[in-house]
């Protein structure tokens, strides 16, 4: 009954780094090493996620800080300046919507 628990904290875990990862702006493949390293070893892998998202700034630019009016990227959910054409992130065409 534990091993399976461990099982499914590992899988839990991995699930949240992995979405955190992608959010804290981590670029592939590391968010699926992370993923896979935290369902084989979650006991270190966590802690030290944990540790490293205390201490790490994020590497996202937000234009929030700016007054001017922004949207999100819909593929990567990175807010982006309404004059762009195409993220900045992902270089995904954005079109405008009304």
């Amino acid at each position: 009954m534990g091993v399976y628990l461990g099982y499914i904290f590992g899988i839990l875990s991995a699930y949240f780094i992995f979405s955190d990862a992608k959010k804290f702006g981590l670029k592939s493949p590391f968010p699926f090493l992370i993923f896979i390293f935290s369902i084989l070893l979650p006991q270190i892998v966590v802690p030290s996620y944990i540790v490293y998202r205390m201490i790490a700034k994020p590497k996202k630019t937000t234009f929030s800080q700016i007054d001017e009016p922004t949207h999100l990227c819909p593929k990567c959910g990175r807010e982006v300046d309404v004059s762009l054409t195409e993220c900045p992130d992902c270089h995904n065409h954005l079109t405008l919507s009304s």
